[in-house]
């Protein structure tokens, strides 16, 4: 409240919106303070068709073993290695902290469940006017007891060329659940079955996490994740994202 009396413009990514709290709307109406409930849907959004990306750009969607695995992260170290390298490129937020950085997109959690799959699709789209490739933050994991909903509907609502695992080696659980994390191979084959019966959508590569492991220990935990899966591992906050933009880029051509 007092950041909204100052005058301060204010940016939430609660599920609970600033802007119907009375008191904070009144405040903000009197200085100028702008508030953005990041998360709020306010357009309304169809039934997802299955079409995906219909611009010509080709879309890659992130998705992870788990919530919290670094899905955004991984997302956005790629475009901005793609952009070096000149490729035309776009990324799409679907996430609150997303949005924050890219300045819009879609919180994909508060889409009515029925329309996600549309949500994805118009965003996709919009990011994909004018480029020749999408690269769009994933949300969740199929395998979460809590999350697996919002990742299928944004999978198949974009509809992607293909994907990026982002894992954490070091969970052995499924978020706080008492499920145990699947082998990233056997994770791979999830993903790319969950879209098989609608579309070819591999895996190519995936993206490591390797936060709290000495390097030594970091390399060593993407060469077996590399044998396991026959993918390439990287982890592009650690090291680069180059090894992940040339698995994208070598499939998509």
């Amino acid at each position: 409240m007092d950041c909204v009396h100052a005058g301060m413009d204010v940016v939430s990514g609660l599920h609970d919106f600033l802007r119907e709290d009375e008191a904070i709307a009144e405040a903000a109406a009197q200085s100028g303070s702008q508030v953005w409930d990041v998360r709020e849907v306010s357009e309304a959004h169809a039934v997802g068709t299955g079409r995906g990306c219909i611009t010509g750009a080709k879309s890659v969607l992130f998705v992870g073993s788990d919530c919290n695995v670094g899905k955004m992260t991984a997302t956005v170290e790629v475009f901005n290695e793609a952009a070096r390298r000149g490729v035309n490129a776009a990324w799409a937020a679907t996430g609150q902290t997303g949005m924050m950085l890219r300045g819009k997109g879609i919180a994909i959690d508060r889409v009515v469940a029925d329309f996600i799959g549309g949500a994805a699709e118009a965003l996709v789209n919009h990011e994909g006017r004018d480029r020749d490739v999408v690269f769009v933050e994933g949300q969740g994991s199929v395998v979460h007891p809590g999350y697996a909903g919002v990742t299928l509907g944004l999978m198949y609502g974009v509809m992607p060329d293909c994907m990026v695992l982002a894992h954490v080696p070091s969970r052995a659980h499924i978020g706080d659940s008492p499920f145990l994390m699947p082998p990233s191979a056997d994770l791979v084959r999830l993903y790319e079955q969950a879209m098989a019966p609608l579309k070819i959508s591999p895996v190519v590569a995936i993206a490591m996490n390797t936060a709290g492991f000495e390097a030594a220990a970091a390399c060593d935990i993407m060469a077996r994740a590399g044998h396991d899966t026959g993918l390439p591992v990287f982890d592009p906050v650690r090291f680069n994202a180059s090894g992940l933009v040339d698995a994208i880029l070598n499939h998509l051509q």
